[in-house]
């Protein structure tokens, strides 16, 4: 009789169009691809991405995603994933991102699988700065709890490793594993060519992400505002509940007829390789897809220092500056827009993170090889 071939089960939200879901389609359809049996467990049918998963990979809908308050929703989706694992008896359950580890270690417990081990990985720093103070404190306390009882801890780099290990007792180190993430589509790796022609008139600036407090575009118009002198636009894709009150803040500032609110793109790349500049301006962020598809299309980058991770493997690529630092980030900008548009070579970090690579990795790291 053939020996079963690994099965991974994967819990998402929806399948939107941020960083997580796009690394999550990555794995399910290449994992599937490989001859892993996948299946994805979705709060929601709907989102951005929904229409390219891989016939190959398996779609179940959770009930209870529709609850009012997180408690009641939390406790409804981990129920209807716990009857999930029941179902399928995957070898893996992986919760992707940090939303869903709580529904999906409610589930693991509830389910009562032992032959299913469970993965979380941590997709936004455990310590965000400053290090001290309650927030922090509940992070820790949670990264803890979750580490008695996940089966294994995925982590997006060696900085991001270090960090976690030093909250752990010594025998819990071994649950970590670092992965690297799949980013980088073929078609990303085959737009090489630098000389693109920028568009006429003010240099292009682009920033792609969600409208949220957490992307704090807010400190990115203010630290504009203050570079008015010099010729640039901004271009703002994403949508999120912050569009309005960016909106009138670029207002406020004076600087609306250099802003504009673009919404979701589904490939950004010809604005990228258009672009003088990509602007990150998170608070807290481990490693944001958006970071190699700028590296791929030779665009600088300006960003914050919102991980170690971002750090570790950006600090000789991007102008980096402190999360909420105004006059840093204006600084690092007016530097940037000041000298001729260079960017480093990107061909280590396209290997490196390809979707081929990163499947790989997340195949090793989770024992689906």
């Amino acid at each position: 009789m053939a020996e079963r071939a690994p099965h991974l089960l994967i819990a998402l939200h929806r399948l939107g169009s941020g960083g997580v879901e796009r690394v999550a389609l990555h794995l399910a359809n290449g994992l599937a691809a490989r001859g892993n049996a996948v299946t994805l467990a979705l709060v929601r049918g709907d989102g951005e991405l929904i229409g390219k998963v891989s016939p190959q990979v398996a779609v179940r809908l959770l009930a209870g995603g529709e609850q009012t308050g997180r408690g009641l929703r939390l406790a409804a989706m981990g129920g209807a994933l716990a009857g999930v694992i029941r179902d399928e008896r995957p070898d893996v359950l992986l919760s992707p991102g940090n939303h869903m580890h709580l529904a999906a270690l409610f589930a693991h417990r509830r389910a009562g699988v032992g032959d299913c081990r469970l993965a979380l990985k941590f997709t936004n720093p455990i310590e965000r700065d400053p290090p001290r103070g309650p927030p922090n404190a509940l992070r820790r306390a949670f990264f803890r709890f979750a580490a008695r009882r996940a089966d294994t801890l995925l982590v997006l780099s060696e900085a991001a490793r270090r960090q976690a290990a030093a909250l752990l007792p010594a025998a819990l180190t071994t649950k970590l594993r670092q992965v690297d993430n799949p980013y980088v589509e073929q078609a990303m790796a085959n737009r090489r060519d630098p000389d693109v022609a920028p568009p006429p008139g003010p240099q292009l600036l682009l920033s792609i992400g969600r409208l949220t407090a957490q992307k704090d575009q807010a400190m990115m118009l203010d630290a504009l505002a203050g570079l008015v002198h010099l010729p640039w636009r901004l271009m703002l894709l994403g949508e999120g509940p912050l569009r309005s009150a960016l909106a009138e803040q670029a207002a406020r500032l004076g600087i609306a007829d250099r802003v504009e609110l673009a919404g979701y793109v589904d490939d950004p790349a010809p604005l990228l390789r258009q672009a003088r500049a990509f602007l990150l301006s998170s608070r807290y962020e481990e490693l944001p897809a958006v970071l190699f598809e700028a590296l791929a299309a030779r665009c600088p980058i300006v960003a914050t220092s919102a991980s170690p991770t971002i750090v570790d493997l950006f600090g000789d690529r991007a102008l980096l500056s402190p999360p909420g630092d105004v006059t840093a980030y204006r600084a690092q900008l007016a530097a940037e827009l000041a000298q001729p548009k260079t960017a480093p070579d990107p061909a280590e970090y396209l290997t490196r993170f390809s979707i081929a690579a990163g499947v790989a990795s997340h195949a090793a790291a989770l024992g689906l090889l």
